[in-house]
């Protein structure tokens, strides 16, 4: 019996997952979109290890993808207050596949000067199927500059004493 309420859970869940598709992806809000690539980022979707809280945020037009890089170790540079972050400009830039820059600003933590950082980055948002599937509605093309952390990623280690 447990069994089987266990298995029936489980299909309930994944009747909720996210099916992301083009036309879908063009009904929803573009800035919303772009800002979720951006939270997507600073939640260390390019960094060389996985951090959990990029797989439990509540993403809503984007998938919890992970891009780690293929040489060398990218560790974050600066740990950030993920409620600062403000779009500055989104900039069309190629329109076939609906590659826009997005300028970000974002305010380091205490613990890492309390500065504010204005960075940017690429992404395309018109995809093949397959990668609507993979990626939801934005794919990075470039990352930011500067290699950033949500302080929600880390507090966690911190209190524990690591870091």
């Amino acid at each position: 019996m447990k069994f089987l309420l266990l298995f029936s859970a489980l299909i309930s869940l994944n009747s909720f997952s996210k099916d992301f598709s083009l036309e879908k992806c063009e009904k929803f809000d573009k800035k919303e979109v772009l800002k979720e690539a951006v939270i997507r980022e600073l939640l260390g979707a390019s960094l060389s290890a996985k951090p959990k809280c990029l797989t439990t945020y509540p993403f809503k037009y984007t998938q919890a993808s992970w891009f780690p890089p293929s040489e060398g170790e990218r560790i974050f540079d600066y740990g950030v207050d993920l409620s600062s972050l403000k779009v500055i400009k989104t900039e069309l830039i190629e329109e076939f596949t609906g590659q826009y820059k997005i300028t970000f600003e974002v305010k380091s933590t205490k613990q890492f000067g309390s500065k504010v950082f204005t960075d940017s980055m690429t992404v395309a948002t018109k995809l093949e199927s397959s990668l609507h599937e993979e990626q939801g509605c934005s794919m990075m093309m470039s990352k930011p500059q500067n290699y950033f952390l949500a302080s929600i990623c880390y507090a966690q280690t911190n209190k524990k004493g690591g870091e």
